[in-house]
């Protein structure tokens, strides 16, 4: 049992929205973390400073067991930036599934 992929949206523990991703192999037994994931919710502003994400509203519309689904709604600190991410993860018995809808919106000129 156990997660086989860890979110983070706000990215406060590793600056990244997915920090742990488990493979979950035929065995059924515990697997080492294989790293995390980036589809960067963050960016830098024109003086190289990393601009996070606030207001972060998370949705949880289905917790399984076959298919979940969550949401999470964010604009940037100087906002300038708003997106929204969708991700559901597939039941399994062999390999992890997630899926990702992500949409990012340019509020103001970010260059």
């Amino acid at each position: 049992g156990g997660e086989n992929i860890c979110f983070d949206p706000l990215g406060s523990h590793t600056r990244a929205p997915v920090t742990d991703i488990r493979v979950k192999l035929f065995d059924g037994a515990w697997k080492e973390n294989v790293g995390g994931a980036d589809f960067s919710l963050l960016y830098f502003d024109e003086s190289g400073s990393m601009v996070y994400p606030k207001e972060l509203d998370p949705m949880i519309w289905s917790s399984g067991p076959c298919l979940s689904n969550a949401s999470y709604v964010s604009v940037s600190d100087d906002e300038k930036m708003k997106s929204k991410v969708e991700v559901s993860g597939a039941r399994t018995d062999d390999f992890v599934r997630v899926f990702f809808k992500i949409r990012r919106e340019a509020v103001s000129d970010v260059a």
